[in-house]
């Protein structure tokens, strides 16, 4: 991931934002995760929960966040 922010990844340039660099980046992935475990366990105690979220749902959140 570092190469990636730091430009040395075919066809990316390097992230200059002061603000969102990696460790940001890192810990929006760590409270997405930690919301995504919240909703789930939430929807296991309320088994009459007519919503639910997929592993879809899961991969395409954390590759936003990334």
């Amino acid at each position: 991931m570092n190469a990636l922010f730091e430009g040395r990844y075919p066809g990316y340039q390097a992230c200059d934002l002061e603000f969102h660099n990696f460790a940001h980046t890192c810990e929006v992935t760590v409270a997405l995760v930690r919301l995504l475990d919240g909703a789930m366990t939430a929807m296991a105690r309320n088994r009459g929960e007519t919503r639910q979220l997929h592993l879809e749902d899961y991969e395409l959140a954390v590759a936003a966040a990334l």
